[in-house]
């Protein structure tokens, strides 16, 4: 996946068994700023949406949560980032995507760009 706005790297992956042997089903988000300015990334799930706070260029940001928050929900990761007069926007940048059936894990890596 890619465009403008964001840029899912290839490290992003989903498991389907235990592979650190917690017993515990995570997602995570990380992401990296190159957009040449600071950016703010909410992630909206189903119990409402969790932001990162302000990511300074150049910086990374991550999160963990319990993965139920996002099963049988259609969730969307959106960034803000200042523009006309300084005004925060997201000028559609988003990703939206549905937590897999058999997902244990999931590793969420993205470069935001613009």
């Amino acid at each position: 996946m890619g465009g403008r706005i964001f840029h899912v790297l290839p490290t992003s992956y989903y498991t389907t068994e235990d592979a650190d042997g917690d017993g515990s089903q995570s997602f995570t988000l990380v992401v990296h700023n190159n957009s040449g300015a600071w950016i703010s990334v909410d992630i909206d799930r189903s119990t409402g949406v969790v932001p990162t706070g302000h990511i300074p260029d150049g910086e990374t940001r991550a999160l963990t949560e319990m993965l139920q928050l996002y099963a049988n929900y259609r969730n969307r990761v959106t960034r803000w980032r200042p523009g006309r007069m300084n005004i925060a926007g997201n000028a559609g940048g988003q990703i939206l995507f549905s937590v897999p059936e058999d997902a244990f894990d999931i590793f969420l890596e993205v470069e935001v760009r613009g």
